[in-house]
């Protein structure tokens, strides 16, 4: 299993996903929780129902950019 972030620890992701109102945020934190309690990136990927890279992309970019890096982005394309 790939060594997750040094800080990865001080975040309590199962309360961030209960607070969090953004579907896809919320799936991340989901499955970040999950990694914190010893799970495996290819358990999380698979009871998520997402891919692999997926998952292994949600904690890099958690290591890069914290918190922040976990958020939904601002989409490109036509306005809603």
């Amino acid at each position: 299993m790939p060594k997750n972030p040094t800080n990865f620890y001080k975040h309590d992701f199962k309360q961030l996903a209960k607070i969090e109102k953004n579907p896809r945020t919320r799936i991340r934190f989901i499955g970040l929780s999950h990694i914190q309690n010893g799970k495996s990136y290819e358990q999380v990927a698979q009871y998520l129902l997402q891919s692999l890279s997926a998952v292994k992309q949600w904690v890099r970019h958690y290591k890069d950019e914290g918190i922040d890096g976990l958020k939904e982005k601002q989409r490109s394309g036509r306005p809603q």
